[in-house]
């Protein structure tokens, strides 16, 4: 954990925190329920995302942070859902009530590093964000409405996706207009990127190679 907070005060980026446990080879504690046994797993990017952004891990008790909301069709049909609620609807919130790995100060100061890395400021257009691995997150419109897609994270190994906001009924649901997997799409924009990049390639290597002719002339 103190790795966690140490490598992102020096990296500033949950992401490259992740990376940096991976290229280390350093596994992660995981349990899936209170009784469970801590298992040691490859880190994931959640996980790690998670230990940040929990108050937990900065000494402080917390309670009633979701709420269980029900939602009623239009065909009749019931289906339950847990919503995050903002930290200003929290039922408890005690900082400093047991030792943490940093302070609170130095929790809302990762906080806000961690939104300045995911969303644009006001006024400005924001481009590519900096969490997550999905290649063109913050980059790519929807197709069919021209919304710029959200960038999604799926599974134990966090695979990314990407969707649109916007929604249509389909069969009197609300779903989104577009709504696709992100492994596929971003390794055929790696392969056309690096195909485009080889013309660049041949050129700049038979300059090395004119440059390099000429000067033992």
């Amino acid at each position: 954990m103190r790795s966690v907070f140490a490598r992102f005060a020096e990296m500033g980026s949950a992401r490259r925190v992740w990376l940096w446990f991976r290229s280390e080879g350093l596994t992660f504690p995981l349990q899936l329920h209170a009784r469970a046994q801590i298992r040691w797993v490859e880190a994931s990017y959640t996980a790690i995302h998670q230990v940040l952004t929990n108050p937990v891990y900065v000494g402080a008790y917390i309670y009633g942070k979701t709420r269980q909301e029900t939602i009623l069709f239009s065909t009749g049909a019931r289906k339950r859902r847990i919503r995050f609620l903002p930290r200003s609807q929290w039922q408890v919130l005690i900082p400093e009530h047991h030792p943490g790995f940093i302070d609170w100060q130095t929790y809302e100061a990762n906080q806000q590093r961690l939104a300045a890395n995911t969303r644009p400021q006001p006024h400005k257009g924001g481009g590519a964000v900096r969490e997550g691995n999905a290649l063109l997150q913050g980059l790519v419109s929807c197709g069919h409405c021209g919304r710029r897609l959200h960038t999604h994270y799926r599974g134990r190994n966090s695979s990314p996706g990407y969707h649109c906001a916007g929604k249509v009924l389909v069969e009197n649901r609300g779903v989104y207009c577009l709504n696709i997997g992100g492994v596929q799409v971003d390794d055929a924009i790696t392969r056309a990127f690096i195909a485009a990049l080889e013309p660049a390639k041949l050129t700049a290597t038979l300059t090395a190679e004119r440059e390099a002719t000429g000067s033992l002339v």
